[in-house]
Parts: structure tokens; C-alpha cells; sequence
């Protein structure tokens, strides 16, 4: 009798994650805006980007990005809790119905996508977290989150690098894109 095996993915050690981080060359951020989401709900669009494994957006930033970089997605800060996720990008996709088939956008650019955290609520403690790590590093906090400032962001490499050696931080990363 032979007996059926299911794949199971390895999960990713967080030394491999911190190894991973290292090796990205772009930081890129997307924000999710109210006006634009499924359900006119910002943290609905992270959670379908992270269900569909897939990262879009409507501007060209994430054209200049590369397999293996890194995408932080984040909700609108106008609603009562804000999210954010990490993962690394993929390679292009000509298109993802994944928004549009919940009510939301269909978005130009569409990349897959590995997050390796889950929707994170961007609580006091954690904000506090960030901002500190970020004040030790001489990066400016606000513009992490922001998918006009966060440009190619080198600078948040060692940020991240700090939040994600805390094992406090909860990693969700079990396959390579």
C-alpha cells in the first residue's frame, strides 16, 4: 500500500529571513488608500495581496524593482487601525483580478509576492518599536510607510534588519517566491 505525501513547506528560519533582508537591493512601499479598496476598506486590500500572494499597485515605482526586493503594504492611516505587511517581490504578472473581483481596483502593476508577516496592526507598541529603531538608525519613521518617500530605501535596510532579528515579531515566511 502506498501512502499519499502532501508538499509541505519548509519554514524559513529567521536567520535565513535576516539573510534574505540583506541581500534585497529596494525597499519599496505601497499604501492601500480607502477610496480605492474593495469595500472602500484599505486593510481588506492588504489582506487580498497577502491571500493572493500577489502585490499591485497603480503607479510605475514597483516597475524598478527586481525579484527578492522588498514591498512593505500598508493600509490607510485614516481608518481606525492601520496595517502593515512585509514581504519580497516576485516576478511581473500581466494582471491580477484579485481586487477587482472583491469590488477594488484592478491595478496596472502586478508583481507575485512573499510576505513574510501577516497583516500586522500598527498598535502604540509596536509604532514605538518602529520609531525607536528608526531614531537609532537615523531614519525618518514617517517616510517607511510611505510609498512616495520610502524611495529605494536603503536606508531602512538596517530598520528592518532590527525589527525582524526580534523574535518578538511574529514571521509567517514558509517558500521562497
Amino acid at each position: 500500500m502506498t501512502q499519499k505525501t502532501h508538499h509541505q513547506p519548509h519554514k524559513m528560519s529567521r536567520t535565513q529571513l535576516l539573510a534574505q533582508i540583506q541581500a534585497a537591493n529596494k525597499i519599496v512601499c505601497v499604501t492601500y488608500t480607502n477610496p480605492f479598496s474593495a469595500g472602500h476598506d484599505s486593510h481588506q486590500d492588504v489582506q487580498i495581496g497577502i491571500d493572493a500572494k500577489t502585490v499591485a499597485c497603480g503607479s510605475g515605482h514597483l516597475a524598478n524593482t527586481d525579484p527578492g526586493d522588498i514591498a512593505i503594504t500598508t493600509s490607510d492611516a485614516s481608518g481606525p487601525m492601520r496595517y502593515i505587511t512585509f514581504g519580497f517581490i516576485g516576478h511581473m504578472i500581466q494582471e491580477s483580478d484579485a481586487w477587482a473581483s472583491k469590488g477594488g481596483q484592478k491595478w496596472a502593476y502586478n508583481f507575485k509576492y512573499e510576505p513574510f508577516t501577516g497583516a500586522l496592526p500598527l498598535t502604540s507598541d509596536l509604532s514605538e518599536k518602529i520609531t525607536a529603531i528608526c531614531m537609532k538608525h537615523n531614519a525618518k519613521r514617517n517616510n517607511l510607510f510611505n510609498s512616495r518617500l520610502c524611495g529605494y530605501g536603503k536606508g531602512f535596510k538596517p530598520v528592518l534588519l532590527d525589527l525582524f532579528a526580534d523574535e518578538s515579531i511574529k514571521i509567517t515566511w514558509s517558500d521562497k517566491i
